[in-house]
């Protein structure tokens, strides 16, 4: 696993969002089979409209109170599909897709009581 600083959405897909105390996982799958594990600090809110959609963008806005709005966009027809008001985000590729969650797995649950993968 190694911590990179951007990534292309096109035509990737979410595969799942954890959210926890403070902080929020996005397991996503990029339209070459890498998987990211995106993680935003000091969330304050998620919103989703729906998960393994192709994504056309993700888009950083400041918000009126300090933090960010990061959103990801559906690329059939541009609209949010999820929006998360964070301080930080840190990106983490963890391989390649070789099943949904993978990647989640692979970066830790330990914040949500220790769950882990079942094989």
């Amino acid at each position: 696993m190694r911590e990179i600083d951007t990534f292309s959405p096109h035509d990737g897909h979410i595969e799942s969002v954890v959210i926890g105390v403070g902080q929020a996982k996005v397991s996503f799958q990029t339209w070459d089979c890498r998987e990211l594990v995106l993680v935003f600090d000091e969330a304050a809110e998620v919103w989703s409209r729906a998960v393994l959609t192709d994504i056309s963008n993700f888009t950083v806005a400041e918000t009126e109170h300090g933090g960010l709005s990061y959103t990801f966009l559906d690329a059939w027809d541009e609209v949010p599909v999820l929006c998360i008001a964070a301080k930080s985000l840190k990106i983490y590729e963890t391989g390649q897709a070789q099943r949904e969650d993978t990647a989640l797995f692979n970066v830790g649950t330990d914040y949500l009581g220790g769950q882990s993968a079942k094989t």
